[in-house]
């Protein structure tokens, strides 16, 4: 396996719709943290951003964008705003992390949730959690539906919650979409007060962090974007 540690304005445009092509293999996204867009996005603001291409005997075996080592630590791209990683590969589980993790140098690699590998963890792995993931192969009333008839007193105390709700305060409605901006905005402010109140990091007020979440703001109504859901009762 060759490897080559290149930037995003090398990369070409017949490597990028191979990127894509397997990361949404058989029209399935995996992750939209695995996509050309997202590594794009956060490189535009922050200059650490690198790709490792790799290559066999067949060509094009993969790529794996990640943040310059730092101290030895190889981080993916985006973390920890990316909670799910891994390689983009021709095949699943043809890129594992130690194979990654030699070919960027790193002394450590830290990941939260790596696709692809199958069930056996890497040699040298330090810690290993699962996790949870809802499956939605029945549609999502399918689901719901089974949930309902595990957790009835869960869905029961849920209405009778939104019904007061909806008295007190008017009816309720999801707005997606939030092209000004304003929804996103308020919310940034919410949670970034909450993050002072309890002296978490404010991870909002990083500036590569907010450029990102504000580009794919942005990027609203393209294949690839952010999107703001926004929860109403009646005009709040």
């Amino acid at each position: 396996m060759r490897t080559q540690i290149v930037s995003i304005e090398d990369m070409s445009a017949h490597e990028i719709v191979q990127w894509n092509a397997w990361a949404s293999r058989d029209g399935e996204l995996t992750s939209p943290y695995l996509r050309f867009e997202f590594t794009e996005t956060v490189a535009r603001a922050r200059r650490d951003v690198r790709i490792a291409v790799f290559e066999d005997d067949q060509g094009l075996a993969g790529f794996f964008p990640h943040h310059r080592p730092h101290g030895g630590v190889v981080r993916p791209v985006g973390a920890p705003m990316s909670d799910y990683q891994g390689a983009i590969a021709r095949e699943p589980g043809l890129l594992d992390p130690k194979l990654v993790a030699r070919a960027t140098g790193a002394s450590a690699f830290v990941y939260e949730n790596w696709l692809g590998t199958g069930d056996t963890p890497a040699a040298g792995t330090r810690s290993r959690e699962d996790s949870q993931i809802v499956d939605l192969a029945a549609g999502p009333e399918g689901y719901f539906e089974a949930q309902r008839g595990l957790h009835r007193d869960h869905f029961r105390k849920t209405a009778r919650r939104l019904r007061a709700a909806e008295r007190d305060h008017g009816p309720v409605r999801v707005v997606l979409g939030d092209p000004k901006g304003e929804a996103f905005n308020r919310l940034s402010g919410w949670k970034q007060a909450q993050y002072r109140a309890t002296g978490k990091l404010n991870v909002l007020g990083i500036d590569w962090v907010r450029h990102v979440l504000t580009d794919l703001r942005k990027r609203e109504g393209q294949d690839f974007s952010g999107l703001t859901a926004s929860l109403w009762f009646g005009d709040r």
